[in-house]
């Protein structure tokens, strides 16, 4: 679903919300709502949906544990707890699309290895939540009706396969054994990742090509870009320009994250290798870009430091970029991620300098 789309279906769903409880509400008492007790609606239902967000992740941490992954990270909004080299973590990550995020190591592959509860622990936990508190009404009426409606709210839009929701990530990976495979892969990845591991240190078996089966979904696109990783890593030039031209040319298919991704990288690349590339000016000038650049990632930093100098002559104000995405570590959500970039940042340290080298010699 194209994004502005979904941002229709939220915003219906969110005045559906509003209108249900309203509606309830007056057809229940019979009193006329003053602007008083519409705010105080809008509060409770601000206030539940929150409560539901973290229900919902909670939801995917207990039936996950249950059956037998473990815990790596949780997420509320840009806030998360992650768990590296077993000591707990409170650092700042955000992620577009999403309001909050659970993840875990799955347990060793197997075929038919269990998925379908940790992914269903959010609506399961939205669902049996709401009916507690519809229980409740008769003690606290306004504030039960909203709650429950909201766990409505977050169950369909959570429930309803579009985008790369819960409910579009069980569809695909009920699909086919290629797609549990690559869902496996990509929960594998991160945990292996987030303590320390990089691209390099992973399983080769996770670069190895699946096809998509029955379609091309973002599970294989995932794959597309830790082969990138990969081949960032590792500077291998060619590849690099491959497989983000490959990734450039079906950008439109691609879910936010990864599209951003996709631009965020290729900016770099065509930056401190192709800085006659038209594409430069159309990716700098690109608003949703731009403002994901301004997420306080260690990858976000590089780039940045990357456009400061060659695109902007800022010599002084990259190396500043430079020294606060080296001083990061302790606020990394990923260590083999900020592994990975501080490799990659002190490359770009040495291709500045070769660059204000020839430079002055001109």
């Amino acid at each position: 679903m194209k994004q502005g789309k979904l941002k229709q279906v939220l915003f219906f769903l969110f005045c559906f919300v509003l209108g249900s409880v309203g509606g309830f509400l007056l057809g229940e008492t019979g009193i006329n709502f003053q602007l008083g007790d519409l705010l105080l609606v809008v509060l409770y239902i601000g206030i539940s949906f929150i409560l539901h967000i973290v229900i919902h992740e909670s939801g995917h941490l207990v039936l996950g544990l249950l059956t037998g992954y473990r815990f790596v990270s949780f997420r509320l909004f840009s806030l998360c707890l992650v768990l590296i080299n077993g000591k707990y973590r409170l650092v700042r990550h955000k992620v577009p699309g999403t309001l909050g995020q659970c993840l875990l190591e799955p347990p060793a592959y197997k075929e038919n290895y269990p998925f379908q509860l940790y992914l269903l622990g959010g609506v399961l936990f939205n669902g049996l939540a709401s009916i507690i508190f519809l229980m409740a009404y008769p003690l606290a009426p306004t504030f039960s009706i909203a709650f429950v409606f909201l766990g409505l709210f977050t169950g369909l839009t959570n429930l309803i396969p579009f985008g790369f929701n819960d409910g579009k990530t069980l569809q695909i990976a009920k699909a086919s054994k290629e797609n549990q495979k690559l869902l496996y892969i990509q929960l594998a990845t991160n945990a292996e990742m987030t303590q320390g591991s990089r691209f390099s240190e992973l399983s080769k078996d996770y670069f190895e090509k699946i096809p998509g089966v029955p379609n091309e979904t973002h599970f294989n696109h995932f794959q597309d870009l830790l082969s990138l990783g990969l081949s960032l890593e590792t500077r291998n030039w060619p590849d690099v320009d491959t497989k983000l031209n490959n990734l450039w040319q079906k950008r439109d298919n691609l879910v936010l994250p990864y599209q951003l991704e996709v631009e965020k990288e290729l900016l770099f690349y065509l930056l401190t290798q192709h800085r006659e590339d038209e594409r430069i000016e159309e990716l700098v000038s690109d608003k949703k870009l731009i403002n994901y650049l301004k997420l306080p990632l260690i990858s976000n930093q590089r780039v940045l430091a990357a456009k400061t100098y060659f695109y902007n002559h800022q010599l002084e104000e990259a190396n500043e970029l430079i020294k606060l995405a080296l001083a990061s570590e302790d606020k990394a959500s990923n260590l083999g991620e900020f592994r990975v970039e501080k490799e990659l940042i002190e490359w770009l340290q040495s291709r500045i300098l070769e660059n204000v080298f020839e430079t002055s010699e001109k």
